[in-house]
């Protein structure tokens, strides 16, 4: 939402296919000219998200692909990619990248136990780990979309079942 008013009619590239890349492929589907999405490997991200953006008549996949450059001197004019199937290389022209290819949540701090294979916390619907006493907010959080208001709202959320589960007790 912060550069997508940049690239009105005009075409971006989101590289990832998480959560984040989906939800960040949507906003932009509604700002930009034409979205097009480079995933190295299957959506990981959740099926109702992946269908709205697939219903877009101005956003398309490329599969099986990863950008090996970003293409321009002072400003982008497209990106290289390489096919992760044959290898073969080729060029697309766009005007801007977004790239959501993944991050480390700083989640060093949670117990491992409560932390999945790539490093974020699983919450149920009221933010709450397995651990009673802990909750999760924002970018650690299994399933976050990325957006600070939504942390945000998500933060006062946990705080307010915590106050609920809590109440009385102290």
């Amino acid at each position: 939402t912060c550069d997508g008013g940049f690239y009105k009619d005009k075409h971006v590239v989101v590289i990832g296919g998480g959560d984040a890349a989906v939800h960040e492929a949507l906003t932009l589907a509604g700002m930009v000219g034409h979205v097009t999405m480079v995933c190295r490997s299957p959506v990981k991200a959740k099926r109702e998200q992946v269908n709205r953006l697939d219903a877009r008549e101005n956003v398309r996949f490329i599969w099986d692909s990863e950008v090996v450059e970003i293409i321009g001197d002072s400003k982008v004019t497209g990106v290289r990619l390489r096919s992760t199937r044959s290898g073969l290389e080729r060029e697309i022209l766009c005007d801007g990248v977004f790239p959501f290819i993944g991050v480390e949540p700083n989640a060093g701090f949670v117990p491992a136990k409560l932390r999945d294979e790539s490093g974020h916390v699983p919450t149920g619907a009221d933010l709450a780990t397995p651990d009673p006493r802990i909750f999760a907010v924002g970018a650690v959080r299994a399933g976050f979309g990325g957006n600070l208001a939504e942390a945000m709202a998500e933060g006062v959320s946990a705080a307010e079942a915590a106050a609920r589960r809590f109440a009385g007790r102290y």
